[in-house]
């Protein structure tokens, strides 16, 4: 049976991510359309992430699957005094509809809950199912606004 775990970003990971990234075309269309798809060099890729993470108060993951990423999972918007945070997740396309996103997502709550974070929400384009099915598995309240649907879900005691 395949095991997926969750490790802090680093460089090893991300040759393996920015692949993915550089050339999964279903998975691009998916994240930004409209957007041009360019490969990604592994350094280039990781300082983004670290740029990003360190902007938005966030720690990112790798999802490992065997202990090989097959995508990416993270935090951000870490708010202690709310104890809120976003998460936001991205999986090969190769590899959806297995489950992975599921584990990842049950994964990163037990980080979430670790820093006391009580709730979770994101922003999910109203035509991505998977994700918003994903987020009322988990017992999430949803909120719709304009093309989006803002999941709330908490896993504290408020």
């Amino acid at each position: 049976m395949s095991t997926i775990t969750l490790e802090k970003l680093t460089l090893q990971h991300s040759t393996r991510l920015a692949e993915i990234i550089g050339s999964d075309r279903v998975l691009h269309m998916q994240l930004s359309p409209s957007q041009p798809m360019r490969p990604e060099e592994p350094e280039a890729y990781y300082a983004y992430c670290s740029q990003w993470a360190a902007k938005r108060h966030a720690i990112c993951y790798a999802i490992l699957l065997d202990n090989i990423p097959i995508g990416s999972i993270s935090l951000c918007d870490i708010d202690a005094d709310h104890k809120s945070a976003r998460v936001g997740y991205w999986i090969e396309s190769c590899q959806w509809g297995k489950g992975y996103a599921t584990q990842a997502f049950a994964l990163v709550i037990g980080q979430a809950q670790m820093l006391g974070v009580e709730v979770l929400t994101c922003s999910i384009l109203k035509d991505n199912a998977a994700s918003i099915a994903l987020w009322k598995r988990q017992g999430a309240t949803l909120t719709e606004r304009d093309d989006r649907v803002i999941p709330t879900l908490r896993i504290g005691n408020l």
